[in-house]
């Protein structure tokens, strides 16, 4: 934690000709924000494991108090593409959070592609086309759900739910308190919404 906190104040020294505001806002979007009220942030992600021929997905959901709601790891065989791989973590997320009932709910992803892919009213015809199309469809049916790109800095937990799903090669699924290997990554975004606060 010390160390993201030298890198963070690095970052800022280098913005120095900037202005303040300036600099302040490109830091603070790096990290994690919390939702506004009455909104609930589900991040995902996915990792790939080449030699076993599988992926790992991570996904957790917080509310606008950056309490965490649930964490999920969970595994798929037969993914290698990294697209396609964050596209079977988003449709999880989407899974997850219309199981629980969650009416307003930003997912957040750092798959730029799979994202732009996702928010363009054209029809999709990749080979991956059939899960983006039905995500989109998802997405219709939801009207204050919405999907958007984030800086892997802003979705570190989900990247380290996804990596620990790899190790652990089956679903698993966390209320409130997750694995320990992720407290500290949790626990840094927090504290950096309060600070933003104020």
């Amino acid at each position: 934690m010390v160390s993201e906190g030298l890198e963070d104040y690095k970052s800022a020294q280098s913005f120095q000709d900037g202005d303040a505001a300036t600099t302040t806002a490109r830091v603070q979007l790096k990290k994690w924000q919390k939702p506004d009220v009455n909104e609930v942030k589900a991040n995902w992600d996915a990792a790939t494991d080449m030699e076993a021929k599988r992926m790992g997905m991570g996904i957790v959901i917080r509310d606008e108090e950056g309490e965490v709601l649930v964490f999920i790891c969970d595994v798929r065989k037969h993914v290698v593409d990294p697209a396609l791989a964050e596209s079977w973590a988003l449709w999880k997320a989407l899974e997850i959070c219309n199981e629980l009932a969650l009416s307003k709910v930003i997912f957040e992803g750092d798959a730029a592609s799979v994202i732009n892919r996702i928010n363009k009213d054209v029809e999709d015809q990749s080979s991956m086309g059939h899960i983006l199309e039905d995500i989109k469809q998802f997405f219709k049916g939801k009207r204050e759900w919405n999907v958007r790109f984030v800086p892997r800095d802003g979705n570190r937990v989900a990247h380290l739910l996804a990596k620990h799903a790899l190790v652990l090669g089956e679903e698993k699924i966390w209320i409130e308190e997750g694995p320990y290997v992720i407290c500290n990554a949790v626990l840094h975004d927090k504290n950096c919404n309060v600070l933003n606060d104020e």
